[in-house]
């Protein structure tokens, strides 16, 4: 049976990106970029894939701290966005989530990510 749900990752890192594949198998499908100018095609085209999240870590190379979250609802707002990160102190978890963050989840606890979207998507945790 196909999966019906569709999720952008925005990750630099290829071991952190696999890890988030891995952890989403059997939930969602996963079209992941390491780039700002494939981040941006696949969010500002009209033909592109719908998505119904888009992850994201907080630093990738070509994006300042909260470009990705920009990015993301200025042509796609009504899709949950959630940030991955190595560290983010309280402070920027607030940032975020003022700016329209859904969630920010630590990469130490990546497990949580699972459950979050879980919820998200009305699925059994």
């Amino acid at each position: 049976m196909p999966l019906e749900h569709r999720v952008l990752l925005l990750e630099d890192n290829a071991n952190d990106a696999y890890l988030t594949r891995m952890l989403l198998r059997g939930i969602a499908n996963i079209v992941a970029v390491n780039n700002r100018d494939d981040y941006e095609h696949l969010l500002s085209s009209v033909h592109t894939m719908l998505f119904s999240l888009i992850l994201a870590d907080v630093r990738v190379p070509g994006f300042r701290e909260w470009d990705a979250l920009e990015i993301a609802k200025k042509n796609r707002p009504s899709v949950p966005f959630i940030y991955l990160s190595g560290s983010v102190t309280d402070h920027q978890l607030a940032e975020a989530m003022k700016l329209g963050a859904l969630d920010c989840v630590q990469k130490d606890r990546i497990a949580r990510l699972e459950v979050v979207i879980k919820r998200l998507f009305n699925l059994p945790v």
